[in-house]
């Protein structure tokens, strides 16, 4: 996949490409979270994303969702979130 401009790739391809597939957690994470209605947990290990032309906060290929890792299986859960600010 390497060296083609991103416009050039199908959706499928993109997916088979990922190394981490957030929705194969989908079962285990329903199954986690099924007697809790809610979480209070911070939303992001990373601090504020000041670039937004970059693909990810840490611009890492091989680490794209690190800076969601606490919302993913809670939303692979298929569960509302709602995201409050509380630093400023």
């Amino acid at each position: 996949m390497g060296g083609r401009p991103a416009r050039s790739f199908q959706v499928l391809d993109v997916i088979r490409g990922f190394k981490y597939q957030p929705w194969r957690c989908a079962p285990g994470a329903a199954k986690l979270f099924a007697e809790l209605d809610y979480v209070i947990s911070p939303v992001s290990p990373v601090g504020e994303f000041r670039r937004p032309k970059l693909a990810s906060p840490l611009n890492d290929p091989d680490k794209p969702f690190e800076h969601i890792a606490y919302t993913v299986p809670w939303n692979m859960a298929e569960n509302p979130a709602l995201s409050i600010n509380g630093g400023f």
